[in-house]
């Protein structure tokens, strides 16, 4: 989507992955997204990475944790 151009795009949920299976690798697509190679592709088809607002849910206060620990890191989600 965001090669499409989207601008804002929730990218993943970081809730319980015991109960969400399907984002048990959360922390792996906001690393993918963060990463200089992800930047670079963007860059080369026109998209300016730093216009894109990346979403990830978090709708119980350990996910907001995690959202919080990834942003420290430099990888979490620009809004959750």
């Amino acid at each position: 989507m965001i090669l499409a151009g989207a601008k804002e795009i929730e990218v993943t949920n970081l809730g319980n992955p015991e109960g969400i299976p399907q984002f048990r690798d959360a922390e792996q697509v906001l690393t993918a997204l963060r990463s200089d190679a992800f930047k670079t592709r963007c860059e080369r088809v026109g998209i300016k990475y730093d216009e894109i607002v990346m979403t990830a849910v978090t709708i119980r206060e350990p996910a907001v944790d995690k959202a919080i620990e990834l942003k420290q890191r430099g990888i979490g989600p620009d809004r959750s």
